[in-house]
């Protein structure tokens, strides 16, 4: 089971390519983007050490405005043919812990935590010229942490020539379930790790900022990297996890894609 997870851990985790799709557009009826590279990110949630795997894009992109796209963790597809709003279903992937994958003994002694999975909605609404605000949902499908996440992201996106730079900064706010899980110490969970019990109620989880640089090289090749930090909050920071890692989560990674 751990090796089918760690396997579904490296087709899933993905890169953000949302603003460089939109900006690269042609006109035909879709256009699809296919890619590969390297990312890495923490080891889990609150860790100080990261790995590395590899990243993989998609998107379909149809002229009208509706897309089906992997970014990052998750798969989003926007059914409005709008100028101006996104709408639609998001699935969300949240990396197993277990020791096959974490370095640190006290964590690593711990209960493992399972891939889980989410489903939810999400809406968008561009303003202003290269602003756009960005609001999600997604609740656990899975039954691993039987909890919910709610993301709030303000961006802004700026096109060079052949370069587009994005730049973002999102908080997000988990409830009880999510954050018992991912940083809550307990009787059932703890295993054989010496932390000390830690309980822990629904409140904002963290605060974060990400820089996506993509260069046009043709019509059909594209070079992006992206590098994002997110800062721990509140009781979020104060769980004995996060004490026996950090509370700063670097994560990011570079990629090639393709048009067609």
């Amino acid at each position: 089971m751990k090796k089918i997870q760690l396997i579904i851990m490296l087709v899933c985790f993905g890169f953000t390519i949302h603003h460089t799709i939109a900006q690269t557009t042609t006109p035909k009826k879709v256009n699809y983007t296919i890619g590969a590279g390297l990312g890495f990110t923490p080891q889990y949630e609150g860790a100080s050490d990261i790995f590395a795997l590899p990243a993989i894009a998609f998107a379909a992109q149809w002229n009208t405005g509706q897309y089906i796209r992997l970014s990052g963790l998750g798969i989003e597809a926007n059914v409005l043919a709008d100028a101006n709003w996104e709408f639609g279903p998001k699935l969300g992937f949240k990396l197993a812990r277990n020791e096959d994958i974490v370095d640190d003994s006290e964590i690593s002694a711990m209960e493992e935590i399972e891939f889980a999975t989410a489903a939810g909605l999400f809406a968008r609404y561009k303003f202003a010229k290269g602003f756009d605000i960005k609001t999600a949902y997604t609740h656990d499908i899975s039954g691993v942490n039987d909890g919910g996440v709610a993301a709030f992201e303000l961006g802004y996106t700026l096109r060079n020539k052949r370069l587009i730079t994005r730049f973002s900064t999102s908080t997000s706010y988990a409830t009880a379930g999510y954050l018992e899980t991912y940083f809550g110490v307990t009787t059932a969970n703890r295993g054989s790790s010496n932390l000390p019990l830690y309980a822990i109620e629904s409140g904002f989880k963290d605060i974060g900022t990400t820089v996506n640089l993509t260069y046009i090289l043709n019509q059909k090749w594209m070079l992006s990297t992206q590098l994002g930090y997110t800062l721990l909050l509140g009781d979020v920071a104060d769980s004995p996890v996060v004490e026996a890692g950090s509370t700063s989560q670097i994560s990011g990674g570079v990629i090639a894609m393709y048009r067609f």
